[in-house]
């Protein structure tokens, strides 16, 4: 089968979506499928190495972590459009999905889009529920989405974004049916909204490199980092994994350091990973008084994440932004038992009292962190149920849900 994948982020960049999408391609190549790869760089280039393709492209000035390019006609884009894909699938709405899409629309070519984030909520936070947001939100959901064959959503959680909502059979509104209509140009010519209604929906959770993460840390390399860390030997350790911004509520995790330093002096947060909040974070640390038990590693590369989880004894949360965490995900497949932020992201990865605790604010989680750091057999139990859990989130079982359904579109079945 030949396919081209359509992503932002790819190899060397640290985000969940970049990861998932790395490991969909490895996967596809590995079960020996023809996969070629349209990605953006950071340069004012276009390349390709191999059969991976990199659109000239800057970060942009507002939102510092997404990737911005004018790039659509170039011929390393005609190579891609003469190749002639069976199937092509985004995992980006920007640049290189916008191209992706071009040319599955031009020779009527099967498209998969996933939706990994909830960009409204993203952009327009807390305001999202005003009426004229939300009919921006609908309107642009239908324009970017509606004329998919599948739309995979990596949670049920998804369902309920108002981007989604022409997704939602039986519950379209008026006007997602008008701006449906008004959406209906490109490779199909009916007038009817009917055109969206075939767009199937496809919950498929994230996967993850499993093995990749429970590669061993001489105890040599596990003495180094935490020394690099200032952390002391004996330390219990808290670990979060996460881009370093608003919207993760990493703020609410140091805010309750104090009550936890009362009960467990020797008890440290480490916030693995970076991003535009991290020095309003240190300094609010230093402010409440526990800047001595609060880390930032900063950026950290692809593939050196495991050595990060090898000192955690806990895995924290308090963002209620996810969908399908791959943090969430890669903590359990090191064996790290979760407490996390109640949110319906956690449906099928935290099972209370099982693999971890679900929390809803400061008491809960204290009382949480604290039972598990106190008891070592509870800690270890959960850990060997985290480690199970896991299991159902390898790269393996996504790439198989990923082939039927491509199966599927190319065989006509419904």
């Amino acid at each position: 089968m030949k396919i081209l994948i359509a992503t932002e982020g790819y190899r060397t960049d640290t985000n969940g979506v970049s990861a998932v999408a790395t490991m969909h391609v490895d996967m596809l190549r590995e079960y020996g499928h023809e996969v070629r790869v349209l990605s953006q760089s950071v340069g004012d280039k276009c390349y390709k190495e191999g059969d991976d393709y990199f659109l000239a492209s800057h970060y942009d000035i507002i939102f510092t972590q997404c990737k911005r390019s004018g790039v659509r006609n170039h011929p390393l884009i005609d190579e891609l459009r003469n190749w002639h894909p069976d199937i092509v699938h985004a995992h980006t709405e920007g640049a290189a999905g916008s191209i992706a899409k071009t040319i599955a629309y031009r020779d009527n070519i099967p498209l998969v889009l996933t939706s990994h984030t909830d960009y409204p909520k993203y952009i327009f936070g807390c305001f999202r529920d005003l009426l004229l947001l939300k009919l921006i939100e609908s309107t642009w959901g239908i324009y970017t989405y509606g004329k998919a064959d599948v739309v995979i959503l990596p949670a049920r959680k998804a369902l309920g974004f108002t981007h989604h909502s022409f997704l939602r059979r039986g519950r379209t509104t008026v006007f997602d049916r008008f701006i449906m209509r008004l959406f209906l140009w490109g490779k199909i010519g009916s007038t009817s909204p009917a055109v969206y209604e075939r767009t199937r929906v496809e919950i498929v959770p994230n996967g993850i490199s499993i093995m990749d993460l429970r590669r061993y840390v001489p105890p040599r390399e596990r003495r180094a980092l935490l020394k690099k860390l200032r952390l002391e030997e004996g330390s219990r350790i808290l670990l979060t994994v996460s881009r370093v911004s608003k919207e993760k509520r990493i703020i609410d995790l140091i805010s309750y350091m104090p009550a936890l330093l009362a009960a467990v002096p020797n008890v440290r947060l480490v916030i693995a990973g970076d991003g535009p909040d991290r020095k309003r974070l240190a300094a609010y640390a230093n402010k409440i008084g526990v800047g001595h038990a609060v880390r930032f590693t900063g950026r950290i590369a692809p593939g050196h994440i495991y050595r990060f989880y090898d000192i955690g004894n806990i895995f924290v949360s308090s963002s209620d932004f996810e969908v399908n965490s791959v943090s969430f995900l890669e903590a359990m497949a090191s064996g790290l038992p979760l407490v996390c932020r109640e949110d319906e992201s956690l449906e099928g990865v935290l099972l209370p009292g099982i693999n971890g605790y679900a929390f809803t604010g400061e008491r809960d989680y204290c009382r949480y962190v604290t039972r598990l750091l106190g008891d070592d057999e509870l800690r270890e139990r959960m850990r060997h149920e985290a480690l199970k859990r896991a299991e159902d989130f390898s790269s393996r079982k996504y790439a198989d849900k990923m082939i039927r359904i491509y199966d599927k579109l190319l065989s006509g079945e419904e």
